[in-house]
């Protein structure tokens, strides 16, 4: 019997284990979208709406078939009307559901479709009758259950976490609060989308620039607005109190007017969802107000942490208010992947202690450049600066605590790598951390960077990913900084190069040993040894003009060059960089 119900009505396994679901569940039946929409075409299940939103049920002849499939009697629930819509009451304009395409808030209502955004920004609709739209719990984020209240937004789990947190606490605390006075606030953590801590006060208490996070369920007395009981708003709404005007045509406050006496009070007349945001005064609202320019914790700045619900720093972002903050954090990709996982993300205004970015300014800390050169410089320590760090030795204040790598970008793809050392990027006398700098360099080059010559108290490197054109322009550029950079300093020595110097020649006297001597190099080898680089490197110029009438010979490459000899094979006339013997 099992096997020709299973061929005539073309029952798949998942099919059969959703039908099985009703045997337990008084009828109702549940399973993936697919599976309910090809049970409804065959006839054996169909849909019906109630205060929680839509339900699947048996047919007679789905009941048929699953006795037949169980071996035993099964009957049909109490008769329901099937496809209606769902409760205005439930898809309401800010409510968040989840539609086949994601999750979503809704935007507006009618009776053809539902539009909404989804939580990436796109926008959206769907027919209003479809079986596939779905509320989600304030709580959790999740499709309500068939246990959700009357009102349809807290689904029976949440709602008895809560019931059992609630009665814990009388438990432990059996005296009664005492009541809240006029005015006065309470912080309380609430859930959804922009979870944390929120000040719970009167309606008439909201102030302007306010942002209002969340309402409570009809009938809640401020001291009864506790955790779990919010109703979260999908998104913030900026608070601007306004008497309430009788006269206003927005549904919100024509439906207030015919059907409330209570005193009343309009929070917003401009709102996510079209309509003024009128309550009665003394009902409580869920508020976070902006931070005071001082706290016990000294000032703040105005950069914002986005962090997922469980503390992780996703992204930093600088803005005004907590209105702004949530428009930048929308455009960021990180944050919408966070969102998209977690349903929601939270915000943290920051202290201006806390501000501080490593590796660069908080305000280069988004730049594609400055990411690119901290995922290129890798295992380094990092500066965590400030937007107002000094970082010059004549600076009048220098925050000795600043040390490690510091990026800047320079546009274009060209950035500024320095290396800082209790605040500054030189010793006190001027002098580079040429060893730093060194392997900054190496790092550049080992991810492909194009590495500028010249620079003594910096290094400053171009992107990789550059055309041919960029770059020859780049090398173009970076000879005629070095020589107009380099030249212009003296070597230890106290000579100057001129300008018409091969290569860094100040430089070189710095960095090699004092028994380093250094050679001028031509077709016939080595015809000039003197201490001194930039000595030697004006011998070479010499020797060129001497030579050649005129610029006749590439500018990077002259036929007479100098280099750093090396300390033991000194007499065999071998480059300190190229020793054949040292490196046989």
């Amino acid at each position: 019997m099992s096997a020709e119900l299973i061929k005539a009505h073309r029952l798949s396994g998942p099919m059969m284990a959703a039908l099985h679901n009703a045997s337990t569940d008084n009828g109702r039946v549940t399973g993936r979208t697919g599976t309910l929409v090809a049970l409804i075409t065959r006839g054996l299940i169909t849909t019906a709406t109630a205060a929680t939103g839509r339900e699947h049920l048996l047919t007679e002849l789905g009941a048929e078939v699953l006795s037949g499939l169980l071996g035993t009697t099964v009957t049909t629930p109490a008769p329901v009307a099937a496809d209606l819509p769902m409760p205005r009451g439930i898809i309401e304009p800010g409510a968040r559901v989840r539609v086949p395409l994601g999750r979503a808030v809704v935007t507006e209502v009618d009776d053809d479709y539902v539009s909404m955004r989804f939580d990436g920004g796109a926008e959206g609709s769907i027919a209003a009758d479809s079986l596939h739209i779905y509320r989600l719990c304030i709580v959790c984020d999740q499709v309500g259950d068939a246990s959700m209240p009357g009102d349809g937004r807290t689904c029976g789990y949440c709602l008895a976490t809560a019931e059992d947190d609630a009665a814990r606490a009388a438990d432990a605390d059996p005296a009664p609060a005492a009541p809240t006075e006029e005015g006065a606030s309470r912080e309380i953590m609430i859930g959804g989308p922009f979870a944390g801590p929120a000040l719970v006060v009167r309606a008439d208490q909201v102030r302007d620039d306010d942002l209002i996070m969340a309402a409570f369920p009809a009938g809640t007395t401020v001291d009864a607005a506790i955790s779990g009981r919010e109703i979260p708003h999908a998104t913030p709404v900026l608070a601007a109190p306004a008497a309430f005007d009788v006269g206003c045509w927005c549904g919100a406050c024509k439906e207030y007017a015919h059907r409330c006496t209570a005193p009343a009070v309009v929070l917003a007349r401009t709102t996510p969802w079209g309509t003024c945001a009128v309550v009665s005064a003394g009902d409580p609202v869920a508020v976070r107000r902006p931070v005071s320019v001082t706290t016990d914790r000294g000032p703040v700045s105005d950069w914002w942490v986005i962090t997922t619900r469980a503390g992780a720093e996703v992204a930093r972002v600088q803005a005004a208010d907590y209105a702004a903050v949530t428009r930048a954090a929308e455009q960021l990709p990180e944050v919408t992947a966070v969102s998209r996982r977690e349903g929601g993300y939270s915000v943290r205004r920051l202290f201006a202690a806390e501000a501080a970015t490593p590796g660069c300014r908080p305000a280069h800390a988004a730049h594609p450049d400055v990411r690119a050169a901290l995922e290129a410089l890798t295992n380094l320590r990092l500066a965590r600066l400030q937007d107002d760090t000094e970082t010059h030795r004549t600076a009048d204040e220098i925050d000795a605590s600043v040390t490690g790598l510091m990026v800047e970008p320079r546009g274009r793809g060209r950035v500024a790598a320095y290396w800082m050392v209790e605040g500054m990027h030189t010793t006190p006398e001027g002098e580079a951390h040429r060893a730093q700098l060194d392997i900054i360099r190496a790092k550049f080059r080992e991810a492909g960077w194009a590495v500028e010559l010249g620079s003594l108290t910096c290094v400053f490197a171009w992107r990789p990913d550059r055309t041919d054109a960029e770059l020859r322009a780049t090398e173009a550029a970076s000879y005629a900084q070095m020589r107009k950079e380099i030249n212009a300093s003296r070597c230890v020595h106290g000579r100057a190069p001129a300008e018409e110097v091969y290569g860094a020649p100040a430089a070189a006297c710095a960095r090699k040993e004092p028994t380093q001597r250094v050679g001028v190099f031509g077709d016939d080898g080595c015809l000039y040894i003197a201490d001194c680089a930039v000595e030697a490197a004006m011998e070479a110029v010499s020797l060129t003009e001497a030579e050649h009438d005129g610029p006749e010979y590439p500018a990077a490459a002259p036929p007479y060059v100098w280099h750093v000899l090396c300390p033991i094979h000194e007499d065999q006339e071998q480059r300190a960089d190229a020793c054949e013997y040292c490196l046989a």
